[in-house]
């Protein structure tokens, strides 16, 4: 900080005026390297989509089980790399949580249901999320 002494006021009497000299830093090749690491890991670290590819968005499926498979495809698939979370939505409640890009959901009931997946960081901070889709269960019931 730099003081300078003498300016006259409105009033005439001396006051001390401050003035804050920039921080200058210099740059060096570990700087520069550090920041371009630092930029190329920011670009790479982005999804660019995540999107359920089965089953399609409203289709129907014919299962007594009432067991449906579902796939996740992630672009770029970089979960593990990341420690990144892959949640599956299902009617708007959290079945499952993980890194497995498939989960097969059990004794559902028959019916419509809906379906999302959202991609997770470590702290719980939804980076992606698919769009919202829905499948039709058809199971056999007693008495049809």
């Amino acid at each position: 900080m730099l003081t300078r002494h003498g300016q006259r006021s409105t009033d005439g009497s001396k006051r001390m005026v401050r003035i804050n000299l920039p921080i200058i830093i210099q740059s060096d090749n570990l700087h520069s390297q550090f920041s371009e690491q630092n930029i190329k890991h920011a670009r790479v670290s982005k999804y660019q989509s995540v999107q359920i590819e089965s089953p399609t968005n409203d289709s129907i499926i014919r299962e007594n089980s009432g067991n449906v498979p579902l796939n996740v495809a992630i672009v770029p698939d970089l979960v593990e790399q990341f420690n990144d979370q892959i949640v599956f939505i299902v009617n708007h409640h959290e079945v499952a949580r993980g890194q497995a890009r498939r989960i097969t959901l059990r004794n559902m009931d028959r019916g419509t249901h809906e379906i999302q997946v959202i991609i997770e960081d470590a702290q719980g901070n939804a980076l992606i999320q698919s769009n919202m889709q829905k499948f039709h269960l058809l199971r056999y019931r007693l008495g049809q």
